[in-house]
């Protein structure tokens, strides 16, 4: 190393000067023999272009820190924008009182299957006031369907807090699961007597209340978690997993926009 800088009058790394031997050692050894020294200017040349050379590769660093940089700064940017677009925030008690409302409509259409069971409790006061809201629901005209189409146009404001929207989506998902156990009843109340056999009127009253049950625990699963806890229900059987699937969150864009650009740099690889 003294002697290059000496011979050349230029300082030269230790790095240089290691790239510099491994390119004249020829049998590897890692030292120079008689027979592999070269000429000053040879040296000089061999030195020039491994400068050269680690000042291009210093540049494209460079420029790929830049790029980093101006991709963590846009991705800041974006998560501020998505902050602000999409309500991802804790619940307040308000929200929470929202949020549980939508389930109302699955309660009133799971009283088809809970007929006889809250027979039972004619006497229970939260009966009796449930059974005052479920009258106002099926005597007002169209309500089920106006209610519907309210709750999805609500669900897909992504200002309304996530709380709200995860529970109308999962309140639509449990109010259409609960069509399926009345097309299954028909469809045996129908071809079993074809058979020769009819089910007991008994059979039939525990099968509908194991199904408003059913719907109820994961109603009031849901109810409890939201007003209570403040916390998203997302532990319903196959439906929870569905509305997550659905549901527009800051991550779930985040996510979508790390893909398109994973699709991007593949795109450009590949050019």
């Amino acid at each position: 190393r003294s002697g290059l800088e000496s011979e050349l009058r230029l300082s030269v790394s230790d790095e240089l000067v290691n790239k510099l031997l491994k390119s004249f050692d020829e049998s590897g050894d890692g030292l120079l023999q008689l027979n592999e020294f070269r000429s000053i200017e040879e040296f000089r040349k061999k030195l020039d272009a491994l400068v050269i050379e680690e000042r291009q590769l210093a540049e494209q660093a460079a420029i790929k820190a830049s790029e980093a940089m101006k991709k963590a700064k846009e991705a800041a940017e974006r998560s501020t924008i998505l902050a602000e677009l999409i309500n991802d925030k804790p619940p307040t008690i308000s929200d929470r009182l929202v949020s549980v409302i939508a389930y109302l409509i699955p309660l009133f259409d799971s009283f088809q299957y809970g007929k006889q069971f809250l027979a039972n409790f004619g006497d229970n006061p939260l009966t009796f006031f449930i059974a005052i809201l479920y009258n106002i629901y099926v005597n007002v005209p169209f309500s089920g369907l106006v209610a519907f189409f309210a709750l999805t146009i609500l669900s897909n404001n992504l200002r309304v807090n996530k709380l709200i929207r995860f529970n109308i989506q999962q309140a639509i998902l449990i109010d259409i699961a609960m069509i399926l156990p009345g097309i299954l009843g028909g469809i045996v109340t129908v071809a079993l007597p074809l058979t020769g056999y009819t089910i007991p009127t008994e059979i039939g009253d525990i099968c509908s209340a194991i199904t408003f049950l059913t719907f109820s625990a994961a109603i009031l699963y849901s109810f409890t978690s939201s007003l209570l806890l403040g916390q998203i229900p997302n532990q319903v059987p196959f439906i929870s997993k569905q509305v997550e699937k659905r549901i527009d969150s800051i991550n779930s864009f985040i996510d979508k926009e790390i893909n398109q650009d994973k699709d991007k740099e593949k795109d450009e690889s590949t050019k």
